[in-house]
């Protein structure tokens, strides 16, 4: 060979940045609850759900023997992607006690739930 061409068009070492436009499907077809975030946690934890639909939802914590330490919502939420962060207290206002706990969430009779571990 007499000649290479390497990256003629220069796409391979060019740096861009391009936007794109993205239209937004369906949402989901059920009840979704991501693992809570961070896991374990020794400070705010954060938990992201989608509704499939508009309505009433509850997103509770509990003990391992199902009681409510603290409720983070109860009431009316838009279909879709929800995110809330729960400071690690009990509804007391005192933190909660590190071990396990449920985070549960509920609507329309549909419910699902994660295990969380709280550190001190």
């Amino acid at each position: 060979p007499t000649q290479v061409l390497l990256d003629r068009g220069e796409w391979i070492l060019r740096s861009t940045s391009t936007t794109l436009a993205v239209e937004s499907g369906p949402g989901p077809r059920s009840l979704e609850l991501a693992p809570p975030a961070p896991n374990p946690s020794r400070g705010p934890t954060t938990f992201e759900f989608s509704l499939p639909r508009a309505g009433v939802a509850r997103l509770e914590i509990l003990d391992l023997a199902g009681r409510r330490v603290a409720r983070l919502h109860d009431g009316p939420l838009s279909a879709g992607l929800q995110r809330f962060t729960w400071d690690g207290r009990a509804s007391s206002g005192a933190p909660a006690r590190a071990g396990i706990y449920w985070v549960s969430l509920a609507q329309d009779g549909a419910r699902r739930s994660r295990r969380l571990a709280v550190m001190r």
